[in-house]
């Protein structure tokens, strides 16, 4: 079966897929070993379980003119959060160390036991409501000043 692949069909197939697998957030340093762990295969069943889904009810009438799709954009609303919430989070005493790398650290380990929160964004329009946001910035703010307290205790430098 045919499957759709304009911008938004595209995006929503990344963003479901990305939302059903546990997250792997690393520093670049660390890749190698996030991406060693047999999760290729994971990741192509969910791709095909979230086509199959998004192909059953697209957002858009099927055939519809091109000028109907607009561009669509995949964000990481737990990323984007906890990267704004970074530099309150670490704090700023003497002997702690908040260097790149360890804010790198944080961020990862916080993220990773959060459960991802991705979406698709159309200019003008984002897939979340605004009081959401608000409930993530909560949840994600405690997992990272927990992060924090590990990190400054245990720099990985």
């Amino acid at each position: 079966q045919e499957h759709c692949w304009c911008p938004q069909c595209e995006a929503d197939v990344i963003a479901l897929a990305l939302n059903n697998l546990p997250p792997r957030y690393c520093r670049g340093a660390n890749f190698g070993y996030a991406a060693s762990e047999g999760y290729g295969g994971r990741v192509g069943k969910m791709v095909d379980l979230a086509a199959e889904k998004v192909n059953r009810r697209p957002k858009h009438r099927p055939g519809a003119p091109d000028r109907f799709r607009q561009e669509a954009y995949r964000e990481d609303y737990a990323l984007k959060i906890g990267c704004s919430l970074l530099d309150a989070a670490f704090p700023g005493r003497e002997g702690v160390c908040s260097c790149d790398e360890c804010r790198a650290d944080a961020l990862a380990l916080a993220l990773n036991r959060y459960r991802p929160k991705y979406g698709v964004s159309t200019p003008g329009r984002t897939s979340y409501q605004g009081n959401f946001e608000d409930f993530i910035r909560h949840e994600v703010g405690l997992l990272l000043a927990a992060a924090c307290r590990v990190v400054s205790a245990n720099p990985n430098h």
